[in-house]
C-alpha cells in the first residue's frame, strides 16, 4: 500500500499508474498490435475504476479532488469516455496503420487530460 493511502486509495494509484505505463507503451508502440494490447490495459482499468471512488475515499494522501464526489456523473462518463476512446483504439489498431493509432491515441490522452484537469489535486509531499 503506497504510504499513508487507504487500500482503496491504494487501488486507485494502482490503477492509474497502470494506466500511465499504457499510455508510454502506446506513445512509443512500433506496431499496431503492441497499440491494441496497451488499449486492452486502458479499457479495463477504466471500467474497474468506476468501483473505486465510493464516498468517504477521498482526503489525506489522495490526491483526488472532492469535486469528483460532487460530481460523480461527470467523473463516471470521463471514465466511460476513456474507455471508449481506447476501445476505439482497438478497432483503429485493427487496421494496421500506425498513423490512425496515433490519431486515436490522441484521443485517449485527451480523455486523460479533461479528467486530470478536473478532477486531480497536485503531488502530495
Amino acid at each position: 500500500m503506497a504510504q499513508g493511502k487507504t487500500p482503496v486509495q491504494a487501488e486507485r494509484t494502482k490503477l492509474m499508474r497502470s494506466n500511465g505505463g499504457a499510455l508510454k507503451k502506446i506513445g512509443g508502440a512500433k506496431d499496431t498490435a503492441a497499440a491494441a494490447a496497451a488499449a486492452r490495459t486502458l479499457v479495463a482499468n477504466a471500467k474497474a475504476l468506476q468501483s473505486k471512488w465510493r464516498a468517504g475515499s477521498g482526503g489525506g494522501a489522495s490526491r483526488a479532488k472532492p469535486a469528483i464526489w460532487q460530481n460523480m456523473s461527470d467523473f463516471n462518463a470521463k471514465l466511460r469516455a476513456l474507455g471508449a476512446a481506447a476501445d476505439n483504439l482497438i478497432k483503429v489498431s485493427a487496421g494496421g496503420d500506425m498513423a490512425a493509432v496515433k490519431k486515436a491515441f490522441g484521443a485517449v490522452r485527451g480523455t486523460c487530460g479533461s479528467c486530470h484537469k478536473a478532477y486531480r489535486g497536485p503531488k502530495k509531499n
